[in-house]
C-alpha cells in the first residue's frame, strides 16, 4: 500500500518535471494556480520545490469562507503569502 503522503510526493516531481520544467511546457507554466484550498491544495503546495512555489499566483476555492484569505506555509521558509480566489477568478493555467 502506497502512502498519500508519498504518492503526493511522486505526483509533485512529475508535474514539476514534465509540465513546470518541461522542454515544451515551461514556457506556458511561468505562473500558475492550485485549484483547491483545502487539505490537498495546501498539501500540493507544500510539496513543490522552492522555484515550483514562487511561481504559483493563486490557490482557487468555490467555498466561499477560504475566498478572500490569504494561504501562507509557516511551516516553510521561504514560503510565499498566496491569495486564494473564487474560482471564476482563475486565469490559466490552473
Amino acid at each position: 500500500k502506497t502512502s498519500r503522503k508519498k504518492l503526493l510526493i511522486v505526483r509533485v516531481k512529475a508535474f514539476e518535471e514534465r509540465v513546470l520544467n518541461g522542454r515544451l511546457t515551461a514556457r506556458l507554466w511561468r505562473s500558475f494556480t492550485i485549484w483547491g484550498a483545502g487539505r490537498d491544495g495546501r498539501q500540493f503546495m507544500a510539496a513543490l520545490s522552492p522555484e515550483g512555489r514562487e511561481r504559483v499566483v493563486a490557490m482557487c476555492d468555490v467555498d466561499e469562507k477560504k475566498v478572500g484569505k490569504t494561504y501562507f506555509n509557516h511551516r516553510s521558509a521561504g514560503s510565499p503569502h498566496v491569495p486564494i480566489i473564487h474560482y471564476t477568478q482563475v486565469k490559466g493555467p490552473v
